[in-house]
């Protein structure tokens, strides 16, 4: 096989010429999809600008409004710390059980009284007759 020098030279430049096109189609191809998913400085930018601009125009109520959250987060604080103290549902069950044992035994109590009063008061109604 015989190669020619001047068509060498020409293979080379169709080549870089070829790169030089590949390059520059898959340079506005991978611009245009990254601008798909990325926003443009110049919108960043102008978005900064407008927030720079809001809080100037707003930043006394927002801190008010970060005042109020902060003192809401303290209250609720002191809320949870409050009702750490207070007794649970099963207290509340265990407490009317409590109390329903206690009012058996009072009643139960106020009965043996009843029978004892009536027996003391026999005693005393005997003891009390005027001797005949």
């Amino acid at each position: 096989m015989n190669l020619d020098l001047a068509n060498a030279d020409h293979l080379v430049a169709v080549l870089a010429f070829g790169g030089a096109v590949v390059v520059a189609v898959l340079s506005a191809a991978s611009n245009w999809w990254l601008s798909k998913r990325f926003a443009a400085r110049s919108t960043v930018l102008a978005l900064e600008t407008g927030f720079d601009t809001y809080l100037k125009e707003h930043g006394k109520e927002h801190d008010q409004v970060s005042d109020r959250f902060r003192s809401g987060e303290i209250r609720f604080a002191k809320i949870e710390e409050r009702m750490k103290g207070l007794p649970t549902k099963e207290d509340i069950t265990a407490l009317r059980v409590e109390m329903a044992r206690l009012g058996g035994a009072v009643d139960a109590n106020t009965e043996n009284n009843k029978a004892v009063a009536a027996a003391v008061d026999r005693l005393v109604t005997f003891h009390m007759k005027p001797a005949s």
